[in-house]
């Protein structure tokens, strides 16, 4: 399905774009472009228990707390679409649709209908008449945000607005950290998590777990040693976090790009967390112990971010750890963002960029065998 689909590292510049369309297809010239803004949680949500939390990542993950299967029917979202109330979802679909909305104009259009406009946007976003979807950066320029739209670059034209911002983007995006003190809490929890379950884990899960577990061991290990080291830091080889490629624990052989599939799909972090919320809070009483002093963020997910750098190519960025504190950090920078471009441009149709202090490029605009 061929759409247009603009970007911004502003937000509302993607706005000022939603103006020039309205000023190009007046309502009383026919009929109108069939457009989605997508956004946040933060930005869509019309819960006032969840968007009065501070952070962005504290309305994610209570946003999906509350859709738990163990969530008493009180506690869970009202506005949350579900087969009860696809009438609603269907038509804040038929009201986003029918005219070029602003991304602001959706809280106020999900209150009215008592939908969530976060989750029914992305219904209409995979409406077959949407012809134009706005976004922020982050949830194109991610593979695991596009996937987790459901969002397809194929045969679309990809117009990216403030494209001057475009590397410093996706090198952030993709530039990861993880903290000693954050793998010891990983490691303590999926050990905890795995003794306890484990008469029940069989076959792939188990072969997994302790795939995780080794590893992260292994890094825990690893910057134990580095916090030993009188350099406050220094750059890292995979096979430096990896032993040496001594093999600790078969750790060598672990297939980062397989367990990070598994950790995916199993949402084994979800699962591990709330189980160590439970106990918390079984231990704690109703007094709040169980909650997450991060904002919410299961801390698996800081090492389930880590995997990727672990399969990337040596020139494609650098490995490195640095004392922070009292803690010891290690961090993925990203350098060459090219391989994680080119699979946009290879999917979409045609990539325009757009800019207000860009200027041309002779390598872009002149054919290769025209070259002088």
């Amino acid at each position: 399905m061929r759409r247009v689909i603009p970007i911004s590292s502003i937000p509302p510049d993607l706005d000022d774009n939603l103006r020039e369309e309205k000023k190009g297809n007046p309502q009383d010239e026919g009929e109108w472009i069939k457009h989605t803004p997508l956004a946040s949680r933060k930005t869509l949500c019309i819960n006032p228990f969840v968007r009065s939390l501070s952070s962005a990542t504290a309305i994610n993950e209570r946003c999906l707390e509350i859709q738990r299967p163990n969530v008493a029917a009180e506690h869970k979202c009202p506005y949350l679409p579900t087969k009860d109330n696809e009438l609603k979802t269907s038509q804040f679909q038929d009201h986003l649709l029918a005219r070029v909305n602003d991304i602001e104009g959706l809280p106020p259009l999900g209150t009215k209908m008592a939908i969530c406009p976060y989750y029914a946007s992305r219904t209409a976003m995979r409406a077959s008449a949407t012809e134009v979807v706005t976004l922020p950066y982050p949830l194109l320029l991610q593979q695991s945000a596009r996937e987790a739209l459901n969002l397809s670059a194929k045969n679309s034209v990809i117009v990216i607005d403030e494209a001057h911002n475009l590397v410093d983007a996706i090198v952030n995006i993709h530039s990861v950290t993880v903290s000693l003190s954050q793998l010891r809490t990983a490691l303590a929890q999926i050990t905890t998590y795995a003794r306890r379950f484990k008469s029940r884990l069989k076959g792939r899960n188990r072969e997994y777990i302790a795939q995780l577990i080794r590893l992260v061991g292994c890094m825990v290990s690893f910057l134990d040693a580095a916090g030993q080291d009188d350099r406050p830091d220094a750059e890292l080889t995979v096979q430096d976090i990896l032993g040496g490629g001594k093999g600790k624990g078969g750790v060598d052989m672990i297939n980062p790009h397989k367990l990070g599939m598994y950790l995916r799909e199993s949402k084994l972090a979800r699962k591990v967390d709330g189980y160590i919320e439970h106990t918390a809070t079984q231990a704690n009483g109703d007094d709040g112990g169980g909650k997450k002093a991060d904002g919410g963020m299961p801390v698996l997910f800081h090492v389930q971010s880590f995997l990727l750098p672990l399969m990337d190519p040596s020139d494609e960025g650098r490995l490195f750890y640095e004392k922070v504190g009292g803690d010891v950090q290690m961090k993925y920078l990203l350098l060459d963002p090219t391989s994680r471009f080119k699979e946009l441009v290879e999917d979409a149709r045609a990539v325009i960029l757009a800019g207000g202090t860009m200027e041309p490029v002779r390598t872009l605009v002149v054919p290769e065998n025209d070259r002088s």
